[in-house]
């Protein structure tokens, strides 16, 4: 396409733009599985997955209203994906899991099919050939009915070594599934599938690969294309993602697809017109999010698209959306302060996991979008996301003008024991509405909420009154609980958390009357100092069966006696040796576990988000000195020592290479 029509119309920074209140309906009662919990893609449907199948909601301003319910197993099953179009067209998959009488599992992939303006017909096995286990399970439908089926299947090769393949599965409007074909060649590298198919019966599938021995990873991606009569493509290389960032796949009906990825210059955009190839990467926003992004795409009708991304660790919402085909793509950016990690959090965390505890090639981590971007009846893209709150990050929908415009961002107001998982659906009429789930923690189970605009919302039953009282002990040893009383007027539900929420170091209880409960916080002396301090703690409260919450923040003021409950260090030393550098330190204090690790880094800065050149981890063991060699050559300037303390913002040294 050419450059002027892929200038971009720069909005950054546009502020939230004022609009109505949402107003909630009365929540219903989930599963606790939230495999497949999302709108559908058909205007006004969500769907939910039950033991043996899926119920539907439907979404309105007087409630959400049973949908129906769809069995496709006898025994258990597992949902991976729901898809819906305006058309009534959809499809379900998942895995079946059936005892056998030799005492083994019958695993299969099935799959319910419903036709524009029909109902859901009986479930349908797809075949996996013996040996294969599908792991990720994928589906897409057309407006007139065409289906693609993909998933990533393993097969073991040895005693701690497995292959992976890709495969899929097409039906043509009122047909039955063709045969099973595999995308490129099995590998141990392949990583990531989705597919897409349009209403011409062309079917598109990306995958992804893994490059790289260690951390910093990146992901090839690559694009296979097929036509209703013809075979896929062998995949074809179309960019390079960075890692922990997914990259995205959208499809029109009419064969227009783009592919979103978040590469080394920012989020760029590879575009196919209907029936041509796709062509250059455009970049269409930036993002420096050194924890990750969640990156939704999709098409409309005459070519509208948008591409909406959260920031994790920033809060940032960006999007980048066009009215039609040939427009110039606008983006648009708005921060809600809704950041899922601390300010503290050590973006080391990641590399940790990824190269220390297996999750590199074949279990790479990719951040996901909180469910699909929503394209609404007015002309606008919406996506969920959070805003700021004293306790958990508040669910919240943005919403931007296709042809451009500010941001307008609209909350759901606090949760009480965090919302579980968040996404934008849209009421019959295409309005925009935002759900979420609650109490995923609760013996009750999670209730999924809606809130839309226009909805006249039932009054709650009037909160209690909540008092928190004084620590019975203010003086805490290094592994003794916080203990403090919590008294409610009347019945009521109550969430405490002391210091960030990110830590978790908090409780969740329900009085059934009114009454007096002792809250006791087990890790709390890692917050304290020696000397007695106020430590925030906020706390969330109102009445069982209500939906919205009060929250308010106060502070608990306690000590902790002798040391922090996990190693610290000391005379911390890194000298260079030709292509090695030795690190030498000391234990300080007497207070840690012997299994507890250790983790040495060398880089190029002492920049917490940089990856590093170089990694070793020790367990503590009974020794007091410590020396490693970690293998950097000149370009390595700094090495960091840190302590389990460092999830939480402590217990990390860093000093220069002499």
């Amino acid at each position: 396409m050419r450059a002027l029509l892929l200038s971009l119309a720069l909005l950054a920074g546009a502020p939230a733009s004022a609009s109505a209140a949402l107003g909630q309906v009365e929540p219903v009662k989930v599963s606790q599985d939230e495999s497949c919990l999302g709108a559908t893609g058909r205007p006004g449907e969500i769907s939910s997955p039950t033991t043996s199948g899926v119920r539907f909601f439907v979404a309105t301003r007087e409630g959400l209203k049973p949908g129906g319910r769809v069995q496709l197993a006898d025994g258990q099953f597992r949902c991976e994906a729901v898809a819906g179009k305006p058309t009534g067209a959809g499809v379900i998959v998942g895995q079946s899991y059936t005892p056998t009488v030799e005492g083994e599992t019958d695993e299969r992939i099935v799959a319910s099919l419903r036709d524009p303006g029909g109902a859901w017909g009986a479930p349908v096995t797809i075949p996996v050939e013996q040996g294969w286990s599908p792991d990720v399970v994928d589906a897409s439908v057309s407006e007139r009915g065409d289906v693609l089926i993909s998933w990533r299947e393993r097969k073991s090769t040895g005693r701690r070594s497995e292959t992976f393949r890709f495969r899929t599965v097409r039906r043509a409007p009122g047909a039955a599934f063709g045969a099973p074909e595999t995308i490129g060649t099995a590998a141990d590298r392949n990583e990531h599938i989705t597919g897409e198919i349009a209403a011409t019966g062309e079917a598109f599938v990306l995958t992804t690969r893994v490059d790289g021995d260690k951390a910093p990873y990146t992901a090839p991606v690559s694009v296979s294309t097929a036509t209703a009569d013809t075979a896929f493509s062998a995949p074809t290389p179309i960019g390079t993602s960075s890692w922990l960032f997914a990259p995205v796949l959208a499809v029109g009906a009419d064969g227009r697809a783009i592919v979103a990825i978040r590469s080394a210059t920012g989020v760029v955009v590879i575009e196919r017109p209907p029936g041509g190839a796709f062509g250059p990467a455009v970049t269409v926003g930036e993002t420096s999010d050194p924890v990750g992004i969640g990156m939704a795409a999709t098409v409309g009708a005459d070519g509208r698209a948008s591409i909406g991304w959260g920031n994790y660790s920033t809060g940032t919402i960006q999007f980048a959306s066009r009215p039609t085909a040939g427009a110039s793509w606008t983006r648009t950016q708005v921060n809600g302060g809704g950041t899922l990690f601390p300010k503290f959090y050590d973006p080391f965390f990641l590399v940790l996991f990824s190269d220390l505890f297996g999750f590199g090639p074949g279990g790479l981590i990719f951040n996901e979008p909180l469910g699909r971007l929503q394209l609404t009846g007015d002309g606008r893209s919406a996506l969920a996301w959070f805003v700021g709150s004293a306790l958990s990050p508040a669910p919240a929908l943005a919403t931007t003008p296709l042809a451009g415009g500010p941001v307008t961002l609209q909350d759901g107001g606090p949760t009480l024991d965090g919302a579980g998982l968040v996404f934008a659906a849209t009421l019959g009429d295409g309005t925009p509405a935002l759900a979420w789930t609650e109490g995923t923690s609760a013996k009750s189970g999670p209730r999924l909420h809606l809130a839309a605009e226009g909805v006249v919302e039932q009054p709650d039953p009037a909160a209690p009154r909540v008092l928190i009282g004084a620590p019975l002990e203010r003086r805490l040893g290094s592994k003794e609980a916080l203990r403090f009383p919590v008294s409610c007027s009347g019945p009521c539900e109550v969430e405490v958390a002391l210091g960030d929420p990110s830590l978790e170091l908090g409780a969740t209880f329900t009085l059934k009357r009114a009454g007096r409960r002792v809250v006791k916080l087990d890790e709390a002396a890692i917050l304290a100092d020696r000397r007695a301090r106020p430590i925030r703690l906020a706390v969330a409260y109102r009445a069982p069966g209500a939906k919205r919450v009060k929250v308010r923040t106060t502070s608990i003021r306690f000590a902790r006696r002798g040391e922090l409950p996990f190693a610290e260090v000391e005379h911390v030393r890194a000298v260079r040796r030709g292509g090695t550098i030795r690190v030498t330190w000391a234990l300080k204090g007497n207070v840690h576990e012997p299994d507890e690790p250790l983790f040495v880094t060398a880089t190029r800065t002492r920049a917490r988000a940089e990856q590093p050149l170089a990694l070793r981890s020790i367990t503590l063991g009974k020794r007091r000195t410590f020396s490693v060699t970690l293998r950097a050559g000149a370009e390595a300037k700094f090495v960091t020592v840190r302590t389990v303390g460092f999830v939480i913002g402590k217990g990390r040294t860093v000093v220069p290479v002499r």
